[in-house]
């Protein structure tokens, strides 16, 4: 799926550098923090331009109908460092071209990870909303699936997953790297993944 929406009706640039919070957003002038984005998050429809560089504040994300894209330049990243949680009632969320630490998604809206997206430390679907990744890189501490509804990965590495909920649908498909996939409650359908005894063998 495209990660831009070149329909949306606004458009947020951040800048952890160069920003500054009395800036109005735009491109040219990108504001600095987090906290300043959250109060512009108005409604839905928003596309968000995060710049290079390094995000420590925590964020919490409840609006709707938003795309998080990862401005990279020269191969540098989009960094965040502080807790990140998704927690829309409805519609969807859409990412791409950014490195998270900690990312929780605790909503009924759905989530999607698109291509160059990074989960570094866990991963958490506590929620009943669709969750989807595709190529992306959660080889982070683990993936937590304890909510009901669907949990998707289509061609990401992957170290480990747990799914613990009786309602959970987990589908993995063609992972790289995977430790561990199991399903205490639930169900769990792996579809041409490679799975190896112990990551650290091949290190």
């Amino acid at each position: 799926f495209p990660v831009t929406i070149y329909n949306s009706k606004k458009e947020i640039h951040i800048d952890a550098v160069n920003g500054v919070d009395t800036n109005n957003a735009t491109v040219g002038k990108p504001i600095k923090t987090l906290a300043k984005m959250q109060t512009l998050l108005d409604g839905s429809g928003w596309r968000v331009v995060l710049h290079p560089g390094t995000y420590a504040e925590a964020c919490t994300v409840s609006a709707l109908n938003v795309t998080f894209e990862g401005l990279t330049a020269g191969g540098a990243l989009v960094n965040l460092t502080g807790d990140w949680t998704f927690s829309h009632a409805s519609s969807s969320i859409r990412v791409g071209g950014i490195a998270f630490t900690n990312l929780r998604h605790t909503g009924a809206g759905g989530l999607y990870l698109a291509a160059n997206t990074y989960v570094r430390g866990l991963l958490t679907k506590s929620g009943a909303g669709y969750f989807e990744a595709r190529n992306s890189d959660l080889q982070g501490t683990g993936i937590s699936v304890t909510g009901a509804g669907y949990f998707n990965s289509f061609g990401c590495k992957t170290l480990g997953l747990n799914v613990n909920n009786p309602a959970a649908i987990a589908t993995v498909v063609s992972s790289e790297n995977t430790v561990s996939l199991v399903a205490v409650a639930g169900a769990l359908q792996l579809i041409n993944n490679i799975i190896l005894s112990d990551y650290r063998d091949w290190e």
